[in-house]
């Protein structure tokens, strides 16, 4: 055909891809709707993905571990994020002087709606913090990410959650 190289097939996949990115789930995000589709969390799957609930610090310098109230963590309602920080032996509390947690969907590049809660330590227990009033308003793969200083060291570590 006139007009039409050989490598008018490849052109068209590319477009298409470069279009796919742009469309994505856009820049220009509605406060009303928080869905942005299912992220790949089929609603008919078999088995949900599971959070990271605990793990080493990057650095090996501390171990954590955390749940939340409710738990599951809950998608798009408030919950709160009680962080337990172990020396390397996992057994004995750390002490730290500041736990920072903020939460990151990577595949957005974004994070929480709104002011991020500060984490608090707990009075009584060492190694222990809270974050209250936490909310993960889209479905999908998010990283709580925590920043750990302490007698020890500084720290972190990323942990994969999966509102449900």
């Amino acid at each position: 055909m006139k007009g039409i190289s050989n490598n008018t097939p490849i052109v068209l996949v590319v477009v298409m891809a470069l279009a796919s990115l742009v469309v994505g789930c856009g820049t220009n995000h509605d406060k009303a709707d928080t869905s942005h589709g299912d992220h790949g969390m089929d609603a008919g799957a078999v088995s949900m993905p599971q959070s990271v609930t605990e793990a080493m610090t990057d650095g090996g310098t501390y171990f954590c571990s955390w749940t939340s109230e409710p738990s599951p963590v809950p998608l798009n309602k408030f919950f709160s994020f009680t962080l337990s920080v172990f020396e390397k032996d996992k057994t004995t509390p750390a002490d730290i002087g500041e736990a920072k947690v903020t939460f990151w969907m990577p595949a957005h590049k974004h994070g929480v709606e709104g002011e991020v809660p500060k984490t608090k330590p707990v009075a009584g227990k060492k190694g222990v913090f809270v974050t209250d009033g936490l909310q993960l308003h889209m479905p999908g793969h998010w990283e709580a990410q925590i920043s750990l200083e302490g007698a020890s060291g500084g720290d972190k570590v990323n942990m994969t959650v999966y509102p449900q």
